[in-house]
């Protein structure tokens, strides 16, 4: 009975260890398959500019999109040119791309910039030679460049290659649709009658509202500015200087108004030198004139004091040659009827 059962425990544990040999044979087989990978990384290196270039495919259908990542490393000092690319890169058509990344790293910058790009139709595409450049920046002069090589993925289609390509059936020829053109012209009759009321409507506006408003003859506008001025009696609260200046001010712009002449932009002086070669006025209105715009610049610019009763002597000058030179004037004393 010890016999037996000791030539069964030996029986299994040879069979056991025959397991566990095959098990380890076939783990080591598995291992040993090689993996081929579906990307592709290249490095090029011009000291000190490191560049790197990473393709997601060796090769792919025109279905597929493929991811193209270049990277450039370098001492911090320096700047890194990467290529730019708008439409295509190569023969392919860039779908997307994104702004180049920036990182420091323990030995230096790191910048990156990825593209993804489709194919068209199958066939062999190329990527180009591309061109990585680093300069110093203390000294521009110092530029490394660096180039990568020509890389050629190949795009398939998804038939087979025993497989015919399907014929493409012709294009429908285009069919006449019937159209109820009603609607157009309603809607065009619609709006030109809105555009004819409205424009009837605004022109009847702007003919009830244009009304002739008679323009104010000028030496009323004096009068009721002389009127004005002397109801705010300024001489009684001894503001002369002022009062004399706005009264004189108010017979500029009558002068102006009336026979064009720009009074109120010349000086005393200017405007007595029109005024004797000029034929509009009489030698007595010349000379009241003469007086009244003298003496008002000795109050306002020589601080002299007016006599008494010369404010109101000044008022009623300058409403008798207002008087005497308006339009409505038939006395024929003087001024342009």
């Amino acid at each position: 009975m010890i016999i037996i059962r000791k030539r069964i425990y030996t029986h299994t544990g040879l069979l056991f260890f025959i397991c566990a040999l095959f098990f380890s044979w076939g783990t080591s087989c598995v291992a040993a398959q090689p993996v081929e990978e579906s990307s592709y990384t290249r490095s090029f290196t011009t000291d000190p500019l490191v560049v790197d270039i990473h393709i997601s495919r060796k090769e792919m259908t025109i279905a597929e999109s493929l991811t193209v990542t270049v990277s450039a490393h370098a001492p911090e000092k320096y700047d890194i040119i990467l290529p730019e690319f708008q439409a295509a890169l190569g023969d392919f058509t860039i779908m997307e791309r994104s702004d180049a990344k920036k990182e420091l790293t323990d030995t230096g910058l790191l910048i990156s910039k990825t593209w993804e790009v489709e194919p068209f139709l199958p066939g062999e595409y190329s990527i180009p030679v591309l061109s990585i450049t680093a300069t110093d920046r203390s000294n521009p002069e110092k530029t490394f460049l660096t180039t990568t090589s020509e890389i050629v993925i190949p795009v398939t289609s998804f038939l087979d290659s025993t497989e015919e390509e399907p014929a493409l059936a012709d294009i429908i020829p285009p069919v006449a649709l019937a159209r109820d053109t009603t609607w157009i012209y309603i809607a065009a009759g619609l709006l030109i009658f809105i555009t004819a009321a409205g424009l009837f409507w605004l022109f009847r506006k702007r003919s009830s509202s244009k009304k002739d408003i008679p323009a104010i003859p000028c030496h009323i506008e004096a009068f009721t500015a002389i009127n004005a001025l002397a109801g705010e009696n300024l001489p009684a609260k001894g503001r002369h200087k002022e009062f004399f200046n706005r009264l004189s001010l108010i017979l500029r712009h009558y002068i102006e108004s009336r026979f064009t002449i720009k009074a109120p932009e010349q000086t005393t002086e200017e405007f007595f030198a029109d005024l004797r070669a000029s034929d509009l006025f009489n030698q007595d209105q010349k000379d009241r004139l003469r007086h009244f715009l003298s003496r008002s610049d000795l109050i306002k610019f020589a601080e002299a004091q007016p006599t008494e009763g010369e404010t109101s002597q000044s008022l009623d000058l300058c409403r008798d040659f207002i008087e005497q030179t308006s339009e409505h004037d038939t006395k024929g004393n003087g001024g342009t009827p």
